[in-house]
């Protein structure tokens, strides 16, 4: 009877730890990302650097080593923080983009005024 009092109560600690580890993997991710979506119209690339070690943190020293202990829904919500951190990330990427094609075309049409005025090139 004690044996099986004992398993119970191990069983219920451990399952209380991975729980706990959960939310926090899980707070932890959510704060990165409320901070991220805040800010991120000014990020640098250094902070996009430090941004993505602490994200890297949190994955393999806080989830990786609990991953496999966690159910189906507990999964589920951190996988689906994770694919927010990576489609904000993403959408950062495309927004710095558009600024440098825009940056481009505004200096090309510019190289083109340029040339076309100068009469020299014409004779």
């Amino acid at each position: 009877m004690k044996q099986i009092l004992f398993i119970f109560i191990s069983f219920f600690i451990l399952s209380s730890c991975t729980s706990y580890k959960q939310k926090e993997v899980k707070n932890n991710l959510e704060s990165l990302i409320t901070d991220i979506e805040k800010n991120n119209s000014n990020y640098t690339e250094q902070d996009w650097e430090t941004k993505n070690k602490e994200f890297e943190i949190i994955l393999s020293k806080e989830y990786l080593p609990i991953k496999d202990k966690l159910n189906e829904e507990q999964r589920l919500e951190i996988n689906r923080l994770i694919g927010k951190y990576e489609a904000i990330k993403i959408k950062s990427g495309i927004n710095r983009f558009k600024g440098i094609l825009k940056d481009g075309f505004q200096q090309l049409e510019s190289i083109i005024t340029e040339l076309s005025n100068d009469t020299t090139l014409l004779k």
